[in-house]
C-alpha cells in the first residue's frame, strides 16, 4: 500500500515538468519572444495544472481524443508550434487584474479568474473570452481559432508597450479592427472585435489626460471607431442608427475622412446605391479598398 502511495506521489512530483520544462514563466520575457514571433500567449496558472488537465485534440486520422495535456509531448510540441507557452505563478494574478479591472466586464473576469487555457495578446488580454458549453476544452479548435500571426499588428503592439497613451491605445485598437477584417471565420472575428473593444475602452480613460482643446475630437473619433467595430460585426443597421446623430458638418476636421468611409461602407452594405455613391467621392482609394473588404464580409 505504502508503495503504492509513494509511487503515485513520484508520477505527480515527474508530471508537471513534462510540460512545463520549456514553458516560460516570466511574462515579461515571454511577451519579447511572442513579439518577436508574431504569436499570441498560450497561458495557464500554475496552480491549475496540480492534476491532470484533459483536452480534447485531432489525432492523425482527425478523430477527437482526450489527452492529458500536461504528460503528452506532442501536444507540448503542438503548442510551440503555434503559441508562446507560459505558465503564470499564482501571484501574478492581481497584476492581470489591475490592467483590465476599469475596462473589463464579469465575463472577461471570470474567464481571468479561473483554470482554463487563455489565450492572451503580448499585453496580457486575454482573446478567447466567450464561454464555451464544452466542459472540456478542443485544442485543435483553439489552435485554428486563436493560433493568430500578429505581424499585421506588430508595430502597434510595440507603439503600445514603449509608452501606452490615448494615440498608442486606439491605433492598436483601429488596427485590431482592421485584422478582424481578415478573419477565417465569424467566431474568430468576434474575438479579436471583442479585444479591440478592450483597448476602445482603455483609449476612453486616456482622454482625461489630453487637453481640453482635444477632448472633443478623441470622444468623436471613440465614438466612429465604435461604429466601425459594429459594421465589423455585421451589423449595419446599427452603424447606420449611430451616424444619423451625426451631420458632415458636425465632424472635426481629422474625423471628416473615418466618418466619409464609414457612411460610405455602410450604405454600400444596405444597397443604397444613391447614397453611396455620394459619400464614395469622400474617401480615398486605400479606404475605399477596405471599405469592399467590409462590404464582403457582411
Amino acid at each position: 500500500m505504502k508503495k503504492n502511495i509513494l509511487l503515485l506521489l513520484l508520477a505527480f512530483m515527474i508530471s508537471v515538468p513534462v510540460l512545463c520544462q520549456n514553458w516560460f514563466t516570466s511574462f515579461e520575457v515571454a511577451k519579447r519572444m511572442a513579439l518577436v514571433q508574431d504569436k499570441m500567449l498560450f497561458v495557464m496558472w500554475e496552480g491549475s495544472l496540480k492534476y491532470p488537465y484533459y483536452v480534447l485534440v485531432k489525432n492523425n486520422r482527425g478523430k477527437l481524443i482526450l489527452v492529458d495535456l500536461k504528460m503528452n509531448e506532442d501536444i507540448n510540441e503542438k503548442i510551440w508550434e503555434f503559441f508562446v507557452p507560459l505558465l503564470l505563478p499564482e501571484d501574478a494574478y492581481g497584476d492581470f487584474l489591475d490592467d483590465v479591472e476599469d475596462i473589463a466586464n464579469l465575463t472577461y473576469m471570470q474567464k481571468l479568474q479561473d483554470d482554463s487555457i487563455k489565450i492572451m495578446d503580448v499585453n496580457g488580454r486575454i482573446l478567447n473570452v466567450k464561454y464555451s458549453s464544452m466542459y472540456t476544452e478542443n485544442l485543435s479548435t483553439m489552435i485554428d481559432l486563436y493560433a493568430l500571426n500578429t505581424a499585421y499588428i506588430n508595430p502597434f503592439l510595440r507603439n503600445y508597450r514603449e509608452e501606452a497613451n490615448f494615440n498608442t491605445t486606439l491605433a492598436l485598437a483601429s488596427k485590431y479592427l482592421d485584422f478582424a477584417i481578415f478573419a477565417k471565420s465569424d467566431r474568430m472575428r468576434a474575438a479579436i472585435v471583442r479585444l479591440s473593444g478592450l483597448y476602445l475602452k482603455e483609449a476612453k480613460n486616456y482622454i482625461a489626460q489630453e487637453d481640453e482643446n482635444k477632448k472633443h475630437t478623441h470622444l468623436q473619433k471613440l465614438a466612429l471607431q465604435e461604429i466601425k467595430s459594429a459594421l465589423i460585426s455585421s451589423h449595419p443597421r446599427k452603424a447606420r442608427r449611430l451616424l444619423k446623430k451625426y451631420k458632415l458638418s458636425d465632424i472635426d476636421p481629422p474625423n471628416k475622412g473615418l466618418f466619409s468611409f464609414l457612411n460610405y461602407a455602410t450604405f454600400t452594405i444596405l444597397s443604397d446605391k444613391k447614397a453611396s455613391e455620394s459619400w464614395k467621392k469622400e474617401i480615398n482609394a486605400s479606404q475605399l479598398r477596405k471599405a469592399n473588404l467590409i462590404v464582403n464580409i457582411n
